[in-house]
């Protein structure tokens, strides 16, 4: 594995590596917000322009992120850290470096010895076990911090297909900058921090967004509202709001106002499909999950695979739906088409709540 496996166990290193990244991102923060202003006097409204705020918001949370504390990783950098030994006071601590944002008590490490670190610092640790990274002796200081800190803002401001590891990052690859879950099914295990990253992200869509990189973002971001809600720190009306505007994420209170439900058109609609039978020996594979998604895109017109994925989760649904595959679509009428629609529309706003 080289030396790049156990140089950032050095306390010192590790510490020159987090500045470096520091002043890396508040580098692209500004190059940022320089373009933004620019935009803004030329292009005020523009689509460039909601593109370029976006961004910079979005360096803003990460520099925010990044100097939250995490508990220190269990691995074996623990019990070989480092001290830094300044001159004039032997076995002092390195000093505290402040980001440009964020709480005051931040720092780039904590303290030696202790059990919480900065997000940064726990990302960084990550990087090094997981590289390949290996220099000559004379120059493997300078060359593992370079490495390290380019690492860290490659990943940070990584696209989407820089993030392949984990399905659900590489649709919110702005969660880059936290430490990588350990079931890969779940896009972070800090939905209060993810909850600062995406929020630039919903609050301003482009149009490159996909939609099932608009339908993660905006359930992903909901999930992070609903734990926030569980928080004491928050008022019981700041927690409403934070109810009401996670819900709102799921189902927009204009989608209904739109799409009143027809509670006649939901009773045929179960009426029949429930009456409905497979035929006998047809054989598992007319009600597989390919052929369901393909009849419920028929049905439900332009959703994303993620909700339809989502919905088919759902054993209910699947059991409805799976003997429509070997029905004759020309066998119903039009009320029991449109009834069939509604059934599917009503399970789907259920599952965005559920």
């Amino acid at each position: 594995s080289g030396q790049g496996s156990h140089q950032v166990a050095n306390y010192q290193l590790r510490h020159a590596a987090c500045t470096y990244s520091v002043r890396l991102a508040d580098a692209v923060r500004r190059s940022r917000l320089g373009k933004c202003i620019l935009l803004l006097e030329l292009t005020s409204g523009s689509d460039v322009t909601t593109a370029a705020l976006r961004t910079y918001l979005e360096s803003i949370a990460i520099m925010w992120t990044s100097a939250q504390r995490l508990k220190m990783p269990d691995t074996a950098f623990r019990s070989n850290v480092g001290k830094v030994r300044l001159e004039g006071s032997p076995g002092a601590s390195p000093p505290n470096k402040r980001l440009s944002f964020g709480d005051l008590p931040s720092s780039i490490l904590a303290p030696s010895g202790t059990s919480m670190t900065t997000t940064l610092d726990v990302v960084t640790i990550g990087i090094s076990q997981s590289s390949t990274f290996s220099s000559d002796d004379a120059s493997w200081p300078l060359s593992t911090i370079l490495h390290l800190s380019a690492s860290f803002v490659d990943l940070i401001f990584a696209s989407s297909n820089k993030a392949t590891d984990n399905s659900m990052r590489s649709l919110m690859p702005e969660l880059c900058v936290l430490p990588k879950p350990r079931d890969n099914a779940h896009a972070t295990e800090h939905p209060d921090l993810a909850l600062r990253l995406l929020a630039p992200f919903v609050a301003f869509q482009i149009a490159e967004d996909s939609p099932e990189s608009v339908v993660a973002r905006k359930e992903e971001l909901s999930s992070c509202l609903l734990h926030a809600a569980q928080s004491t720190v928050f008022s019981a009306g700041r927690k409403s709001q934070m109810r009401q505007m996670a819900c709102d994420l799921l189902v927009p209170r204009s989608t209904d106002s739109a799409n009143p439900v027809d509670e006649k058109l939901i009773e045929i609609g179960l009426a029949k499909l429930t009456s409905l039978k497979p035929t006998p020996g047809s054989g598992p594979s007319l009600s597989s999950t390919n052929e369901l998604e393909k009849l419920l895109h028929q049905l439900l017109g332009n959703v994303t695979s993620i909700e339809i994925s989502r919905l088919l989760d759902q054993g209910t649904a699947r059991n409805l739906f799976s003997p429509l595959i070997s029905a004759s679509w020309n066998n119903f009428d039009s009320v029991e088409r449109t009834s069939f629609k509604s059934v599917a529309e009503s399970m789907l706003r259920l599952s965005r709540i559920f």
